[in-house]
């Protein structure tokens, strides 16, 4: 069989023609392929805003006529760009998994410490969210934070910016970027040494969802059909089909479409699958001027709410951030950071020693947005955190960095990991605790379960809580059932809107 590929002329939009057809022959090897390209209305206008074009599906709509004629078998899309309502005579017959769904964020070394910045983005979801956040990430002060339009493919994007003096910043779909980086076929080794240069000159910062959700469907590839010939084409596509990705990307697009859909809400909408179970951020503000702030982990089974809220342990963080005192280690700077150029996975903003001498070429991972801001205050640049998710969550910067991070943990003695260095030790406060009586916990570390499970007479009756990371694994290697949380915060949230919502 011929099967005929249609996208726009693009480089990233031919380079996800060519993946779709790649993993078409993996399975079908005698496919005769044929790639169709060709601009679309929205690669045509690149004046105005997205958000300011009356067209829906100002990337998409010029393929279906030749879809409908079948002189085209299929197009693929980026799954974002489609419009939220579904045309009648096609359908999405496949989505291949889904690559990274962040935004990155890229910052020119040379605009280091400039109190007025200009980022570029054209759109109104990065803007109303980064307006926020961006200042507090910075490792220096911020004083007035401005956006500037910008259009154009990839490499054209990157060019306007390095060439536009007043410009200090811009923001990508990271997933774009990552794919073009990562491609092996040479016609766009020149663009990957244009985006190199590029990436030599700027700081990044992969930005965290529950901060800046995605645009609905963002880092997912769909692939269209004429529905009639379903039957005949749906063979094929089922093979490279990923229904995970598909129910997520659902998901999200239903959610934008019930705010009014489109390109102009400033909504970021982002759902993925865990072991432990889905993870759903919604950040942003409607038409209507509704401020959406939603975050949630839905499991199996509810957590049972107390019948009395004084029997929750703790009541605020105070109550574990006593039990226990930090005290210094006194660790030499380490050898293999030459020159003071790291690769640093921090648990916590204390574990990196002041006196350390890390150069601005250091990359630093920090395990949660609370360090990540700790130390930005301190004059360090962060290109990314876990989300307090795990260090099983997955940096995904190989491509940006061109190898994979060797990483080196800071955290506190008793830590046991390879490539870790404990800077710091617990001392344990907590005799004065006094857990009888309680009936819902929140375990905020392994730390402070290791001190005070033995204060537990029956840990069966207990309703047990932690983070989504190491504390629960740990939790459930002991046969414990936990009900994983974004934070001790997320857990108090949870409770109390749920008793609203009964009462």
């Amino acid at each position: 069989m011929r099967l005929n590929i249609a996208s726009r002329k693009s480089d990233l939009a031919r380079l996800q023609a060519f993946r779709v057809g790649e993993a078409l022959k993996i399975h079908f090897p005698e496919l005769e392929i044929n790639f169709q390209f060709k601009s679309s209305l929205g690669d045509q206008n690149l004046d105005d805003p997205l958000w300011k074009m009356p067209e829906k599906g100002v990337f998409t709509e010029d393929f279906v006529d030749d879809l409908l004629a079948e002189n085209s078998d299929c197009i693929v899309h980026s799954w974002k760009d489609l419009p939220t309502e579904e045309r009648p005579e096609t359908m999405i017959i496949a989505t291949q998994v889904r690559e990274d769904m962040r935004d990155l964020f890229l910052f020119k070394k040379s605009s280091f410490g400039k109190p007025q910045l200009n980022v570029l983005t054209s759109s109104p979801r990065r803007i109303y969210n980064m307006s926020a956040f961006l200042p507090e990430l910075l490792p220096f002060p911020c004083e007035k934070l401005e956006f500037g339009d910008i259009r154009g493919n990839i490499p054209t994007r990157l060019k306007k910016f390095m060439e536009n003096n007043d410009a200090d910043g811009l923001v990508l779909a990271k997933a774009a970027l990552d794919r073009l980086l990562s491609a092996h076929q040479e016609e766009f080794h020149s663009v990957q040494k244009d985006i190199r240069r590029v990436l030599n000159e700027c700081h990044f910062m992969v930005l965290p969802l529950s901060l800046n959700p995605a645009a609905a469907a963002q880092g997912a590839l769909a692939i269209e059909i004429k529905k009639s010939r379903e039957s005949e084409l749906g063979p094929y596509f089922k093979k490279i089909h990923c229904n995970e990705t598909y129910e997520d990307v659902l998901w999200e697009r239903e959610t934008l479409k019930s705010f009014g859909g489109g390109c102009h809400q400033k909504i970021g909408v982002s759902q993925f699958q865990r072991e432990y179970g889905t993870v759903r951020f919604l950040k942003g503000k409607t038409d209507g001027g509704e401020v959406l702030d939603k975050e949630e982990i839905l499991t199996s089974g509810e957590m049972p709410l107390p019948a009395d809220p004084s029997k929750l342990w703790p009541q605020t963080p105070e109550d574990f951030k006593s039990l226990f005192t930090r005290s210094r280690l006194r660790i030499p700077y380490p050898e293999n950071f030459q020159s003071g150029v790291a690769q640093v996975w921090i648990a916590k903003s204390t574990a990196l020693p002041d006196e350390w001498p890390l150069d601005k070429r250091s990359l630093i991972w920090a395990a949660g947005l609370r360090t990540w801001k700790k130390l930005a205050k301190r004059g360090h640049w962060v290109s990314g955190c876990a989300e307090s998710l795990g260090e099983q969550e997955s940096e995904d910067i190989q491509f940006i960095l061109g190898l994979k991070p060797a990483w080196i943990k800071l955290s506190h003695d008793g830590v046991e990991a390879p490539t870790t260095i404990a800077t710091y030790e617990l001392i344990s406060n907590s005799f004065e605790v006094d857990l009888s009586g309680v009936t819902h916990i929140y375990w905020p570390s392994i730390s402070v379960y290791k001190s005070l499970k033995h204060k537990i007479k029956d840990p069966e009756k207990v309703v047990h809580a932690c983070g989504a990371g190491a504390t629960y694994n740990f939790l459930q290697s002991q046969g414990i059932k936990a009900y994983p949380f974004l934070s001790f915060g997320h857990w108090l949230r949870h409770i109390q809107q749920r008793e609203e919502n009964n009462s």
